[in-house]
């Protein structure tokens, strides 16, 4: 261990590392879902669609700008100025003004569209940083990690967790056929004392919901003839409620990650 780290240096690297990973996930993620979803064959849906080459190149720019990134605060902006409210768009309650200086900032609806799906990565990272924040607040972001008590922050890692889990839970009360699907997961997700298991255990639940669930979301909207359908109606009640529930599991994804990253470099 780097005993001359301080605690809020340490959480800057591995959340800059975590950022850069979910990106990189994220884009392979969109290039899934347009090949194999047949969204192309749907006029609606086709003329929002960025190419190959669009994805690339604008996953390179976020990586570089994240990868310029040395403190907490420019962290916490470069989130700030990224951050999506997806779920926003399903009802009704999305700026509207946000939406219009995405089109209007050049690139067309592709760019458009890869900026909401990046900036919901964003927004649930961002969720995360304001989280950490709190818990340097508590333990003291410059102390020394050697005069960090490695229980205290355990205890607020999972206390952090608390409020994501039970959304969760009760998301999966709602929907039994989701529940009976990852009901050994979400079990070791509560109950694991070790960062290692609970890794495993939110990776495999949320590989649930990117590979099945949000395909079931983009059938449910390649189904409408217009985007206004997605609200005040019983299908866009049940995408949002998909929607918060994906946005939770990959919060809840990268605070274990950030958690597991962190003694994972405090033990060593």
């Amino acid at each position: 261990m780097n005993n001359n780290q301080t605690l809020k240096q340490l959480l800057v690297e591995v959340l800059i590392k975590t950022s850069i990973d979910k990106i990189y996930e994220k884009s392979l993620e969109i290039k899934t879902q347009f090949n194999d979803s047949g969204m192309a064959d749907n006029p609606m849906v086709a003329q929002f669609l960025p190419k190959t080459d669009e994805i690339n190149e604008y996953t390179t720019e976020l990586v570089n700008q994240i990868n310029q990134i040395n403190t907490f605060e420019n962290l916490v902006n470069l989130l700030k100025n990224n951050a999506v409210n997806i779920a926003g768009m399903m009802n009704g309650s999305m700026d509207q003004a946000q939406l219009m200086s995405m089109m209007m900032s050049g690139g067309g609806f592709g760019k458009t569209m890869l900026k909401m799906q990046f900036g919901s990565i964003f927004s649930t990272i961002q969720k995360a940083v304001v989280k950490t924040e709190s818990i340097m607040n508590k333990l003291g972001a410059d102390e020394l990690l050697s005069e960090i008590d490695a229980d205290d922050l355990d205890y607020l890692l999972n206390s952090a967790l608390k409020s994501e889990i039970n959304a969760i839970r009760e998301f999966l009360i709602r929907n039994p056929h989701d529940a009976a699907n990852i009901v050994t997961e979400f079990a070791t997700l509560e109950d694991a004392k070790s960062w290692d298991k609970k890794y495993d255990s939110i990776k495999a639940i949320e590989k649930y919901f990117a590979v099945y669930k949000q395909q079931d979301m983009i059938s449910e909207v390649q189904t409408m003839s217009d985007i206004s359908e997605l609200q005040n109606s019983e299908a866009g009640a049940k995408l949002q409620n998909y929607a918060d529930a994906i946005v939770n599991v990959h919060s809840i994804s990268i605070l274990i990650t950030l958690a597991k990253s962190v003694f994972k470099k405090m033990n060593k």
